[in-house]
């Protein structure tokens, strides 16, 4: 047996100043760099469950991006901190040490137009296989979050992502693009000082359960037993879930929350059925 201790971020940050851009209205005069282990730029929900809107995460989160990295990373404002570029190399989805000879390359642009309103586009390439510096894996994602009024907020994400060259979950010879896409909708109101409301519709769809199996080569799978057993020959998979959250803040750092939550796919995945309800409550005391 071998103790892990898998910290969620560690990393060094410096702001490199650039004087001979000073008093430049479009190009700022600082250059951010970023080395060691962060989280990823990618997905609308985050790991601290303080700053998400719902208790449970989304299909999304789990599935369809990464979670950390570990490389370097720069980022640079233009037009007074309106838009925001970052780009870096890191080791690849959820590593510390490389599993290969290639680097994945990290890349978002942030857009806030106006003070309410914020749209990111974030880009992933590179190998993510062992000892395999081909097949390369793509996502791109896209989050929208608009703050409509004091009370009201709304937001979006989406998420496509390939890998080449996955080899057939089919019995045979031969290789095809493994491919998922998902789509995730939220809006939060706060009733209340205290008192307020989330919700979260999604829809994630995963060819031959490539994600979801998670596994290099998944074929689909049927998790009733207990166990991953081969169900059907491979398709598409399609996930859906609804969630509806109920939050109330007992004091100045206690939150409190009370959720349902409904899943549902076109597979007997929840011991045999094809859905699945939830209730579920959280107590969050954050020492911020």
């Amino acid at each position: 047996v071998t103790d892990e201790l898998d910290v969620q971020q560690a990393y060094v940050e410096a702001r490199l100043p650039l004087k001979f851009l000073e008093g430049n209205e479009i190009l700022s005069d600082s250059l951010y760099l970023r080395g060691g282990k962060y989280v990823t730029l990618a997905g609308a929900e985050v790991i601290e469950a303080k700053d998400n809107w719902n208790t449970t995460r989304s299909i999304l989160f789990g599935f369809a991006i990464p979670f950390t990295h570990t490389g370097v990373r720069a980022a640079y404002d233009l037009w007074g901190g309106k838009v925001t570029l970052t780009g870096g190399l890191n080791n690849g989805w959820d590593l510390v040490e490389d599993n290969n000879d290639y680097s994945t390359l990290e890349s978002q642009v942030a857009w806030k137009p106006i003070y309410d309103f914020l749209f990111t586009t974030t880009f992933y390439s590179g190998p993510e296989n062992f000892n395999q510096d081909g097949h390369k894996r793509n996502l791109l994602d896209f989050v929208a979050l608009w703050h409509v009024t004091d009370k009201l907020s709304l937001m979006g994400n989406m998420d496509f992502g390939r890998e080449n060259r996955v080899p057939n979950a089919t019995p045979g010879p031969g290789h095809e693009d493994s491919i998922w896409h998902g789509y995730a909708l939220y809006a939060r109101h706060q009733t209340t000082e205290k008192l307020a409301f989330a919700t979260r519709a999604e829809l994630f769809v995963d060819r031959d359960t490539f994600r979801v199996g998670g596994a290099a080569v998944a074929p689909a799978l049927d998790f009733s037993g207990g166990m991953a057993t081969p169900s059907r020959q491979a398709t598409d998979s399609r996930y859906w879930e609804w969630t509806y959250t109920g939050e109330y803040k007992l004091y100045e750092n206690l939150i409190s929350r009370l959720e349902y939550r409904y899943d549902w796919s076109d597979a007997p995945i929840f011991n045999g059925e094809s859905s699945q309800q939830t209730v579920s409550a959280q107590l969050i005391y954050n020492f911020a």
